[in-house]
């Protein structure tokens, strides 16, 4: 339940912070926004943790990795590099948030995507938390809003202190890419969710 309350907050400030992407509301903005309130309720309303999906990493430095539904028991020979928790509706769409982290534990980035009823990515929500930079951690916020061709319509990036939240001018941090797909079926996990594994 702690997991549900806190995906929908975090939809809910979602709605705030988007709005800050955007220079004039349009109908695109109004799409996403009402995706963002309807996964909010939903998944609130129905109690429902999605369905869950893991990363795994083995072997030397990790060059080996796999995706299963079912989270393993903990075991040195393998690292739960990611989890994304997948929800979707016919009318609607899909929305998955992602967690992955570093095996030190340097970084760790959280996602929220959100895709229309054609199964294309509208909306992408990035955040990384660092420790990977001197001499305050960092938290990166960055949205990517896609037209419907799939092109990056617009990008916003926010940096500030992970502790005071104060905006940082001119960071220097270790850079790690948004990962996005622009379509359902070009998902890692694409597999394993549509044989419902």
């Amino acid at each position: 339940m702690r997991k549900i309350i806190k995906t929908f907050v975090g939809l809910l400030l979602t709605v705030v912070l988007i709005e800050g992407c955007l220079e004039n509301k349009s109908s695109k903005m109004d799409k996403t926004q009402n995706q963002i309130e309807f996964w909010s309720q939903k998944i609130m309303s129905n109690n429902n943790a999605g369905t869950v999906f893991y990363h795994l990493y083995s072997g030397e430095q990790y060059a080996n990795d796999k995706w299963v539904t079912e989270k393993p028991a903990e075991n040195e020979d393998y690292f739960i590099g990611e989890k994304v928790s997948f929800w979707t509706d016919s009318k609607i769409g899909s929305f998955f948030e992602t967690e992955r982290s570093s095996p030190s534990g340097d970084w760790t980035i959280f996602s929220k995507n959100y895709y229309g009823p054609d199964k294309k990515l509208n909306l992408v929500l990035w955040t990384m938390n660092t420790t990977q930079v001197q001499p305050e951690p960092l938290t990166i916020k960055r949205k990517f809003i896609f037209d419907k061709s799939g092109i990056v319509m617009q990008k916003c990036e926010s940096v500030f202190q992970m502790d005071s939240k104060k905006p940082v001018e001119n960071p220097n941090y270790l850079n790690h890419e948004a990962k996005y797909w622009k379509t359902l079926n070009d998902l890692p996990f694409f597999n394993l969710l549509k044989s419902g594994k």
